[in-house]
């Protein structure tokens, strides 16, 4: 259990949102919606249901936000992938231009080279 708050304790100085976060978060607000319901069950109050209600809606946007995170993360993983791979593309068929203009520097002087012999 220690460690657990120790973790959570560093990831709030990482950037980003880390698991032990993520979880934490999950974690409070499943216990504010438990909360409220154990309130309006014993008051028996709206205040405690409309209270519900923000705190579901609160949950799911954290969800929300925390899928479109993923979602943005892999997007840029795979356009940092495709670019890697235009960048290894671009640089052999760049040697191999190069290779193919040598040969055709090399073609004159073969030929001043043959008439001259």
């Amino acid at each position: 259990m220690a460690s657990y708050f120790q973790e959570l304790w560093q990831s709030i100085f990482t950037p980003g949102v880390t698991p032990v976060l993520a979880k934490s978060a999950h974690i409070a607000c499943a216990a504010l919606a438990v909360l409220f319901l154990a309130l309006y069950i014993s008051t028996k109050s709206i205040h405690c249901i409309i209270l519900l209600v923000l705190t579901l809606c609160l949950w799911l946007s954290l969800i929300w936000f925390l899928v479109e995170l993923a979602h943005s993360r892999m997007q840029g993983y795979l356009t940092s992938e495709n670019q890697n791979q235009n960048q290894n593309e671009r640089r052999t068929s760049s040697s191999t231009d190069q290779s193919q203009d040598l040969s055709l520097d090399e073609e004159p002087l073969r030929a001043r080279t043959a008439s001259k012999g």
